[in-house]
């Protein structure tokens, strides 16, 4: 995801507490899941040191906090009618905002960050966000006028625009930068649907002086670009391609709005990528090397534990501490099935294979039944794991699992059950794939 402060993640569900209210706090079970006794991820609550990050996705004296949020849009000046119209549901935090965070604890937060950017720079963030509207665009609130699909695009198109051009000389234009990038890729993955890795691939080497303290960068930018950062990781992973950079941790019990406890995992993803685009094409005299390498850096997979402050189990609510444990499990075990499918091609030592699909495919029932949702920002977990699948009637299970990822569109869905349906018709017919070769096949469903 041992002192016994556990949340199984298969306990009855709690009531969520609503958006945008401190969660009350709740007393752990004390059982847990067959799961978390064959690999426990649920973790004693580990002190952090001082500098530790303490507060939710949030570290004291943010700049953020310090700017207004604006309660209206009087305060958006020089707006058309379907420019407010956007506006309006960009800011409706409890319509818009769950969709990209863990829970409720983490609305506001993301909110007031999104918010106090476009308050602080309008001309130049309104286009690029304006057009994640098209995000309502099939469910527009009670009394709005729907909007043409044309609008989003063509705002977009201008954001993007905006985006390529801007030169960066100083910390606030990263910033701005960061805020750009994020909702150019929000517009591609939840309303066109498609992939945001080449965007973020264009992204990071500009920011790479953020990473592990050598700038200086606020806790909103920060995680702004572990979310870029995963989705190039991501995008990797498939691809044979190593990241822009391997991300630094700047503090234990770092809490993101995205990725939970599980950031630290970046780095092992890093590697890993390393790792697989040598081992494509090694040399007699390295190929033992390289594989010794692959065993070491397992077994630092295998032994990671997440850190979290003391208050942990109470800051957040029970549904939302069993998600972010849940998240870091599925995210280290889809790491570990990767690194096995660089030694053995699939199809081989399947019992390995086929108990780290089947416990990253639980954990999605298990979330699923518990908030209502699935886990965030593990797509590409669902699909490791349904690589390893080859009964037919269970394959067609994992492609209904598909529609658990309810927020996002249709047609990315589409794309996720496409690239498994192509891996089940390779694997079936080209027996002896090692995960390196997937970039070959899968290519044309990727971006």
């Amino acid at each position: 995801m041992q002192s016994r402060n556990v949340v199984a993640v298969g306990m009855a569900p709690p009531s969520l507490n609503r958006p945008g209210r401190k969660p009350l706090p709740r007393k752990a079970s004390a059982s847990t899941s067959a799961i978390e006794q064959q690999d426990p991820i649920s973790l004693s609550p580990i002190a952090c040191p001082k500098n530790a990050f303490n507060g939710p996705d949030s570290e004291p004296n943010v700049q953020c906090r310090l700017q207004a949020v604006p309660r209206d849009l009087s305060a958006f000046h020089s707006l058309t009618p379907s420019e407010k119209q956007s506006l309006e549901v960009i800011l409706d935090k409890d319509r818009f905002f769950a969709r990209f965070v863990l829970g409720p604890t983490f609305e506001d937060e993301h909110f007031r960050a999104i918010a106090s950017r476009l308050y602080a720079a309008m001309p130049l963030l309104k286009d690029a966000f304006l057009a994640c509207a098209g995000i309502c665009t099939d469910n527009p609130a009670p009394g709005a006028t729907r909007l043409n699909v044309t609008y989003y695009y063509h705002k977009a198109t201008s954001g993007l625009s905006t985006f390529r051009s801007f030169q960066i000389s100083s910390s606030q234009d990263r910033s701005l930068y960061l805020s750009l990038a994020l909702a150019v890729s929000t517009f591609n993955i939840f309303v066109v649907g498609g992939s945001a890795f080449r965007l973020c691939r264009y992204t990071l080497p500009a920011l790479e002086s953020l990473n592990g303290g050598q700038a200086e960068i606020d806790h909103d930018d920060l995680a702004f670009l572990i979310c870029i950062l995963h989705i190039e990781l991501e995008g990797c992973l498939f691809r044979h391609q190593v990241p822009s950079f391997r991300f630094r941790n700047r503090a234990e019990g770092l809490i993101n709005r995205y990725l939970g406890l599980s950031a630290p995992l970046l780095s092992y993803g890093y590697d890993l990528c390393l790792l697989s685009t040598k081992l494509c094409h090694p040399d007699e005299d390295s190929h033992q090397s390289l594989l010794m390498q692959l065993q070491s850096l397992e077994a630092k997979i295998s032994s990671w534990r997440p850190t979290y402050p003391t208050d942990f189990l109470s800051r957040y609510s029970q549904g939302e501490v069993a998600h972010m444990l849940s998240q870091a499990h599925i995210f280290r075990q889809s790491l570990l099935l990767i690194a096995h499918r660089l030694r053995h091609p699939f199809g081989t030592c399947m019992n390995r294979s086929e108990a780290l699909s089947d416990m990253i495919l639980d954990q999605f029932d298990s979330i699923s039944s518990l908030v209502n949702r699935t886990v965030v920002s593990m797509d590409f977990a669902l699909l490791v794991a349904a690589f390893e699948v080859r009964d037919p009637a269970k394959r067609q299970n994992v492609l209904d699992k598909v529609t658990l990822f309810q927020d996002l569109p249709f047609t990315y869905q589409v794309r996720l059950k496409s690239i498994m349906t192509t891996f089940w018709r390779t694997v079936d017919e080209k027996p002896g794939l090692f995960w390196f070769d997937l970039n070959r096949y899968l290519a044309p469903y990727l971006d």
